[in-house]
Parts: structure tokens; sequence; C-alpha cells
């Protein structure tokens, strides 16, 4: 559930990730630089307050929690920048949307790597962790590849708006990883490890 959630995770992010400078550039007018400059300061912002309170909201609420919440407010995001799209002209209002969105994402991240982490079994940590991470990035290409197929056939605000549907995949399977139990079944390999080889 959890590869299933993070591929999801990382289609819908790069989509968004792919469809910002064209969109920025072709539909509203923007320059590269001008593009540039708004993804390099919401980047360096949402890294900053990522180390600063990133790591500690995950710990003090929860996992689970704080990625439900994170997600709730990128499809909520999203879906406002969707629907008023006669704000689209107005800079402020699409840097807002930049800078909130990839703060948003930004936590998430760290939330979503924390989780694959507790999901590792210590004695094959590197290669489950690698694997978490390769599916992550099967999903960036893919979510690049699908930009493209979208604006074939929709507008931008739809093509935008696909984003919460993988967003509400890895909302919804996230609810269902019981990390306790996860954990005994963890405790529980160890032992029988041990057991082998005593």
């Amino acid at each position: 559930m959890m590869g299933i959630a993070a591929f999801s995770f990382s289609v819908g992010r790069s989509l968004i990730d792919t469809v910002l400078p064209v969109f920025t550039v072709q539909k509203l007018g923007w320059t590269d630089t001008d593009y540039s400059q708004a993804f390099a300061t919401a980047n360096l912002i949402s890294g900053v307050l990522g180390m600063i309170i990133g790591g500690f909201m995950i710990d003090y609420f929860g996992k689970v929690k704080m990625i439900s919440i994170y997600m709730t407010l990128l499809v909520l995001l999203v879906t406002v920048m969707s629907l008023l799209k006669s704000f689209w002209q107005n800079e402020l209002f699409v840097i807002g949307f930049i800078f909130c969105f990839y703060i948003l994402l930004t936590f998430t991240t760290i939330a979503i790597f924390a989780s694959a982490m507790q999901l590792c079994w210590k004695r094959i940590s590197i290669t489950q962790f690698t694997l978490y991470m390769a599916i992550s990035n099967l999903g960036l290409a893919a979510g690049a590849a699908l930009m493209g197929q979208l604006k074939g056939f929709l507008d931008w605000e739809f093509v935008i708006l696909a984003y919460i549907i993988f967003a509400g995949v890895m909302l919804v399977l996230i609810r269902f990883i019981n990390f306790e139990k996860h954990q005994k079944y963890i405790d529980e390999l160890e032992f029988k490890h041990l057991e082998i080889n005593n």
C-alpha cells in the first residue's frame, strides 16, 4: 500500500511540476525568468520551513494524521486554483498558489519519507527504502508524461484539477497503513531470525 501511495503521490507532484512552467509561460504570459524566480524562492522557503518544523510536526502529531492534513490542504488548494480561473491573471494569486503548494508538498514529502523508513525492516532497510524511492521516481516519470496526454484534450483548469485524483489515492491508502501492527510484525520477524541463527 505504501508503494502504491508513494507512486500516486509522485505522479500528482510531477504533473503539477510539469504543468506550472508551461501554464505560466504559455497561458499567463510569464517569462521563463519570472517562473524560475517564483519556483526557486518557493522551494527555498519550503526547504527551510521543512527543516525547521516539518519533522517536529510529524513527531508531535503523528505521520498518518499529518499526511492526511497536508494532502487534504493540497487537494483544496489545487481545487481553488482550478476553479478561480478569473484570478489567473493576478500574478500574486498564482505566486501564492506556487508558494503554498510547494510548502505543503515539502512537508508531505518529509512525512512520506519518515513513514517509508518506519515500514522498513532494519536488516533489509537499504533495499526496502531504495525500492520505495524507485517507485516514487517511476511516478515522477509517469506524471511528466501524463501532462502532455491530458493537455491534448482538456483545458488548463482540468489538467490542474487532475492532481486531486492522485492525491486522493494517497489520502485514502495512508489511512489503511497500520504502523503499530506492522512494527509488531517486524519485531516477530526479527525474533524468528534470531532464533534461527541461534
